[in-house]
């Protein structure tokens, strides 16, 4: 039995040749980061060509890939989850030793000057040129109630890029309103990917 990543959706690889990219793929590699600030005025530091997608919202077909938002959830952690799906024909990957990066800016329509930016990156496995099926891989955020607005885009190593964006609301329905969440309103957070992890020992 593989094992399949948080990031990598369980409806991920179709096709032997996506499989045999799963099975490189999967050991030892991080989902997304959070990117501190960093330089003056504490902003992220980012690529130029990538803070000008991102701050354009254009929306790029480079890479032929496909995103499809996951709306929020409200999970058992008091959390909201949400993130995004993203398609790829693997034929359009081919080849060896490419990277695609990932990054992702999260905003609080109601706190602008508060994004929260994400990255994530991982090494593509060889493909062959003929190689049938798409791989799926996802990402994923937590939220608490409110509307955000995500810009996401996503390259390789020969700078082709593929962007996308979008808007999301994570409200809880009226009669649940007295739930007091783990998260404050309009916050953003990485992803817990081990919610059921111990609790440190008490002295």
């Amino acid at each position: 039995m593989v094992m399949v990543p948080n990031w990598i959706s369980r409806r991920a690889w179709t096709g032997t040749a996506g499989i045999l990219a799963l099975l490189c793929l999967t050991p030892g590699l991080p989902g997304q980061i959070l990117m501190p600030a960093s330089g003056p005025g504490g902003g992220v530091r980012l690529f130029t060509s990538d803070a000008a997608i991102l701050e354009a919202r254009e929306i790029r077909k480079d890479v032929p890939c496909t995103v499809t938002p996951v709306k929020p959830v409200l999970g058992f952690d008091l959390k909201f989850h949400a993130g995004y799906d993203v398609s790829i024909p693997l034929k359009d990957l081919a080849g060896s030793d490419n990277i695609l990066t990932m990054v992702f800016r999260v905003t609080p329509v109601d706190k602008p000057d508060e994004a929260v930016y994400f990255s994530h990156r991982f090494n593509v496995p060889m493909i062959d040129a003929d190689a049938g099926g798409n791989a799926i891989l996802s990402g994923s955020f937590d939220l608490g109630e409110g509307k955000y607005r995500i810009d996401w885009l996503m390259r390789d190593r020969a700078e082709r890029v593929c962007s996308f964006n979008w808007e999301s609301e994570a409200t809880l329905p009226s009669k649940d309103k007295q739930i007091a969440l783990d998260i404050p309103p309009s916050a953003v957070q990485p992803a817990d990917i081990e919610p059921f992890k111990k609790e440190p020992a008490i002295a």
